[in-house]
Formats: structure tokens, sequence, C-alpha cells
């Protein structure tokens, strides 16, 4: 975060999401309060499981940047799984939410949050059809005070001609019928692929997890850290810990070890890549 935020200028913020891989305050208080001392941190998102009621409120006492946490899937949420709306503003758990899911969904929370005066992000992710639906929201609800997440920006080629200039932060609306873009056809036709499901094991990825001891845990997809992660299988955010892609070399080596992945973590004091 320093390296970063030294290379960030001055008016960039940053929103730092742990998807709740803050885990509870003994481990979490410690690092906010490190974190917060940069200034370009502006945002806490979900720093630890949204069920932890009494910690979101002490953790919120005790940094001065505001928290976030995303609404649950639906109404009938349970603090077995997430903490619904109403009760996260009754116990003044966060300073606002991640708003994600269809319009209607999206609108009735919204109207929560105007009604308490509670700030939210817009996450609709997608190609730019769905920043350009962000939009159109974004531009009629009134607590849409913070950013719009919605990663279209990571496509090499979008499906949309219509461009969307952000300039300080804010884009116009288009202007055109419905949503007010117009496709690219030829690209929807070039990509266009059958639905299947998310490969795992994934095929040919290897993910080699360094710790600052010179040990390295070696994975096949992201679903088996976060799961070893929550389950305290690994040490928490020491530093000088980083993600790394390993590319396929062609190797015997890098298959076998792949293969032994691809079943869980394998953990190496003197890792062959």
């Amino acid at each position: 975060m320093r390296l970063l935020c030294e290379a960030l200028p001055a008016h960039f913020e940053v929103d730092m999401d742990f998807n709740g891989f803050g885990v509870d305050t003994a481990h979490c208080t410690r690092l906010l309060k490190e974190l917060e001392q940069f200034p370009q941190v502006v945002m806490f998102e979900s720093p630890i499981p949204h069920n932890d009621v009494a910690g979101y409120k002490y953790l919120r006492q005790h940094t001065h940047v505001p928290l976030s946490m995303h609404t649950p899937a639906s109404y009938t949420a349970t603090l077995s799984s997430d903490t619904p709306i109403e009760l996260a503003i009754r116990e003044e758990m966060v300073d606002g939410f991640v708003l994600c899911g269809g319009a209607t969904r999206i609108q009735r929370e919204a109207h929560v949050c105007q009604v308490h005066n509670r700030s939210f992000f817009l996450q609709i992710v997608g190609t730019k059809i769905a920043a350009t639906f962000a939009l159109q929201l974004g531009a009629v609800l009134e607590n849409a005070r913070w950013p719009s997440v919605n990663c279209h920006q990571l496509f090499e080629r979008d499906c949309v001609k219509t461009a969307l200039p952000v300039s300080n932060g804010l884009c116009a609306i288009p202007e055109g019928p419905g949503l007010g873009i117009e496709l690219d056809e030829a690209a929807i036709e070039k990509f266009r692929v059958k639905p299947k499901p998310k490969p795992f094991p994934s095929p040919d990825q290897l993910l080699a997890i360094r710790w600052p001891g010179g040990t390295t845990t070696f994975y096949n997809h992201a679903a088996q850290y976060w799961a070893d992660w929550l389950g305290s299988k690994l040490p928490f955010f020491p530093r000088g810990v980083h993600l790394e892609h390993i590319p396929n070399d062609g190797s015997k080596a890098w298959r076998e070890l792949l293969e032994r992945v691809q079943k869980g973590a394998v953990h190496s004091s003197e890792p062959p890549f």
C-alpha cells in the first residue's frame, strides 16, 4: 500500500475490499489502523464477515475510515449468513452499502438507504451494457454517492460502440433510445459462446502465494485459498506476502504440480517454480 500510494496522485482515492478476510476484530483492528494512515484510503469494504454485528460496531468506533458492506441476497437473510440491511442500519454497523442485483432490488434497497441517509455503491459487473444500466440507475437514485463498480474497463474489446467518457469522476448519461448506447454487433458475434459452468478446477492455472519467510503455497484457483483462509489454515496478512501466476512452461514438473494442486493446496519450503 505504501508503494501504491507513493505512485498515486494526491486526489486519487482507494477503496479496500477485504471480502470478509479480516476474519475478526482481534486481527482486523490492527490492520485497519495501519491502512488508515494513508490519505488515499477512503473506504474499508466488508472488512470482516457480515454476520459479526458486534465486530462491525467495534471497528466503526476504532477507525475514522468509513465502513461499507454488501446487502444480503434477500430480505430473508439471517445472522448465520448475511445481516439484513435494516439490522445493519439499526445497529449502526456501517456507514453505507454496496447494492447489487436487478432494478427492483436495487431501487428497493436504495429507498431504504435514502430514508436513513446512507450512501451506497452500485456494483453491477459486466460489459459496458451493465455499466450503462448502472449509470442510468445512479442518475436517479439520490444516495448513489459512492463509485459505480462495473469492471467493463477490464475487457480488451467491448460490445458497445458508444463511448462513456469519465470526467472529474462523473459520466454524462447517453441520450439515445433505451439505454442510449449502440451495440457493436461484430464484437458480439465474434465473442459469442455457449453458456458453460465455471471450470473448477481451472485448467492450466497455477497460483503461488509467496510468504515472506521464503515458503510458497500453491493453488489451482482462488476458491481454494479463500476456503483455506476462512478456515484459518493460512497466516494473517504477514508483511511481504504476495500472489503470483505461474505460467505453463511446458515442463513435466509444472504439469505434475498442477495435478497435485487440483486436489488441494501444496505447501513447499523449496518451490520448484
